[in-house]
This record gives structure tokens, C-alpha cells and sequence, in this order.
């Protein structure tokens, strides 16, 4: 319903993909069939500087996987960590997750120009 009231409403979209489990689609009131990566992505049409559908889109991702945003920026799992940390830079669950992809010896650039590693 805050959907069909706000067609805009990045939560909504956020929210409905993380309701959703496997393949599941959903049909939204304008007739939209969307599966939970498009919802994430929705989102972040709606509004690109909230943090949390990049976190979603990350586990959509197989390792090798690359997701494109609708600016046409094409990401991986990596670069969307780094763009929810840009996003918010207190964002504990990205940090994490970014710290479990990086090899041991791998460090990488946040956009503040702090270095980090595992």
C-alpha cells in the first residue's frame, strides 16, 4: 500500500525484498513483477545514498557476480560494500561483511582514504 501511495519510497522496496525468500517474486499495484534483487535496486533508483540496499544487493551476488545500478555504474560484491560505507560510514554490518571477503592480505580504499584490511 505505501508503495501505490509513494511509488519513491526506497523503504518500502527495501523491506518488501527482504520479505521475500529464494525466487520469490512479488506483483506490485502498478503490475510490476519484481524478485528481491530488482526491489533492492529499486531502492536505491529511489534514492542511491541509502546504505542498506547495497548490503541486501551484496547477497544477491555469487563471488564472480556483478550487479548494474540504474546510473549504469556496474558493481561487484566489494564495490558495493564500499558504496554502502560511503553512504554510512557507521554501517557495522558492511564492515564486517567487507572484512570477510578481503584475503588476508588484501586491503582496499574507503572513500574517506582510510585503508583497511581483515
Amino acid at each position: 500500500e505505501s508503495l501505490r501511495c509513494d511509488r519513491e519510497f526506497e523503504y518500502a522496496y527495501y523491506n518488501l525484498g527482504n520479505m521475500l525468500c529464494g525466487r520469490e517474486t512479488v506483483k506490485l499495484s502498478d503490475g510490476r513483477v519484481m524478485n528481491k534483487r530488482q526491489l533492492f535496486l529499486e531502492a536505491l533508483r529511489s534514492n542511491r545514498d541509502y546504505s542498506s540496499p547495497y548490503l541486501g544487493l551484496v547477497f544477491e551476488l555469487s563471488a564472480n557476480d556483478t550487479v548494474t545500478l540504474s546510473d549504469g555504474r556496474t558493481m561487484n560484491q566489494q564495490k558495493l560494500l564500499l558504496e554502502a560505507l560511503r553512504c554510512d560510514v557507521e554501517y557495522a554490518a558492511a564492515y564486517f561483511t567487507l572484512g570477510s571477503l578481503l584475503s588476508g592480505s588484501e586491503t582496499v580504499a574507503l572513500s574517506d582514504g582510510r585503508m583497511m584490511n581483515q
